[in-house]
């Protein structure tokens, strides 16, 4: 099935060289960095170019007369460690195409998500529910397939006049149940219901539920905050996403063991 979607993919000897090959032909595109062209395709390359070069150090980079990666070469080790510190070693060694980061293929998973949008605004307390039930089933199945842990739930509101609130509860034990994140969702979203008046306009809300391993935060607390957003255009219907973020329990069990020992 074609989408008509572009995209652009670098392939190289080393995870520097590799995302700057991705950037040369985007939008749509495939190049190739070999190791005999790597030296020579960095030495013409602007340092605002390189990874880890951001606009304040590249004007840094400029003010010092290094302008390009064969001007970075240019520059001993010790000259770049004195100006840019931990940094100076790193880009010497990038103006030589050399990065010598590991290639991590398969990382441990942080996260889980479900999300869906409903045709109109939910602004009874009796349909919040059975609407988040098929959410509430994706999640829960994702978190159980992947064994993974949480602690705190978290439920973020935008409303139609682009209001932003959330809030978010604790456990002092991983969350194991479903029920233990419905139970905390519909408990933290019960109070906003039904919508003051003007922030339930037909434009749509957006309600975000997230389970994940709160820090700084006491067993059973809940704090509240409320943001505001630049104005977007509006919506017509209403969107309830559902987020986990979790590290795997034997991880987090042994952080909260080194904090007990301070």
């Amino acid at each position: 099935m074609e989408t008509a979607l572009t995209a652009s993919a670098g392939v190289s000897y080393n995870k520097f060289l590799a995302k700057l090959a991705s950037d040369y032909r985007k939008p749509d595109g495939l190049f190739v960095i070999t190791p005999s062209m790597g030296p020579d395709f960095v030495a013409q390359l602007p340092v605002a170019k390189f990874h880890g070069v951001g606009p304040v150090t590249a004007a840094r980079m400029n003010k010092l007369g290094i302008y390009t990666g064969l001007d970075l070469r240019r520059q001993t080790q010790a000259f770049l460690a004195a100006q840019f510190g931990k940094a100076g070693d790193y880009f010497y060694h990038l103006a030589r195409a050399e990065d010598d980061r590991l290639v991590v293929a398969d990382h441990p998973r942080k996260s889980l998500g479900a999300e869906t949008t409903f045709a109109r605004d939910l602004l009874a307390w009796e349909e919040v529910a059975p609407a988040l039930e098929p959410v509430f089933a994706k999640l829960w199945a994702a978190y159980s397939r992947h064994r993974l842990t949480a602690r705190t739930v978290t439920v973020k509101i935008k409303y139609a006049n682009f209001q932003q609130i959330s809030r978010s509860r604790s456990s002092a034990e991983p969350i194991a149940s479903r029920a233990m994140i419905e139970q905390f969702s519909l408990d933290l979203l019960q109070p906003h219901f039904p919508p003051a008046s003007g922030c339930a306009a037909p434009r749509g809300h957006l309600v975000e539920l997230r389970c994940h391993n709160g820090r700084g935060e006491r067993p059973d607390s809940s704090r509240f905050s409320e943001l505001r957003s630049q104005a977007r255009p509006a919506r017509s219907s209403s969107r309830t996403s559902s987020y986990v973020q979790c590290q795997p329990l034997e991880r987090h069990e042994k952080m909260r063991t080194a904090s007990d020992d301070r």
